[in-house]
């Protein structure tokens, strides 16, 4: 039970930072890490990347178990 707390606490704490980052923070938001790609980006990537993991280990445990 404390796996799906923690799993969608990382994923509400990737989309607020994302939400709220940008707005709040755009000069830090735009700061590049690689390349061409900045901090909101790679925030998005990690968002849309991270979230169907999670939900597939939560999903392969739900089976076992």
């Amino acid at each position: 039970m404390q796996k799906i707390f923690l799993y969608a606490g990382i994923i509400l704490f990737l989309f607020a930072l994302l939400v709220l980052g940008i707005p709040l923070f755009p000069d830090l938001m735009a700061t590049h890490i690689l390349g061409s790609i900045n901090l909101g980006m790679a925030t998005f990537l990690l968002l849309n990347i991270v979230t169907p993991i999670l939900a597939f280990k939560y999903l392969k445990q739900t089976r076992k178990g």
